[in-house]
């Protein structure tokens, strides 16, 4: 093995094991607000998401990184307790679209505000320069998994 290879063997070990460190950080985040309002953090993503608008339950799956059948047993799970509402899509009655109820959109509005919070005391350590290519440079590395995931 070359320096080269080796510079770029540690760089990314320490890569990964940052990734992890920060998932488990902002994990223990969401999951902390979650339990305050009886959910799982996985419910938590999954309201989080659909504060953005009306989506299929295989996109509510994607959004939260769980499997179409998991995600229609949480979908059920929130529509049981009144945060969401199920519809079949007029277009297509095969798929099944999933919005936010209003107490839904209220439970999902404290969980984004103390999210930001959070993510703004880590971030406080970055510039604002600093903040927006971390923002970019990320949203390449996720649009870079989805397309890697997408290939056969």
């Amino acid at each position: 093995m070359d320096a080269r290879t080796g510079a770029r063997e540690a760089a990314s070990t320490g890569l990964v094991e940052l990734t992890f460190r920060l998932h488990g950080r902002v994990s223990s985040l969401l999951a902390r607000d979650a339990r305050q309002h009886r959910l799982t953090p996985s419910e938590a993503a999954a309201l989080l998401a659909l504060a953005h608008g009306r989506m299929s339950i295989s996109r509510v799956a994607e959004a939260t990184g769980i499997r179409p059948n998991g995600a229609s047993v949480l979908v059920e799970r929130l529509r049981e307790r009144g945060l969401v509402r199920r519809e079949r899509d007029a277009r297509d009655n095969r798929v099944v679209t999933v919005e936010l109820t209003p107490h839904g959109r209220a439970v999902a509005a404290e969980l984004d505000a103390r999210a930001r919070e959070q993510l703004e005391i880590m971030l406080s350590p970055l510039s604002s320069p600093e903040q927006a290519q971390l923002l970019s440079l990320l949203a390449r590395i996720v649009e870079t998994g989805v397309r890697t995931a997408q290939s056969p």
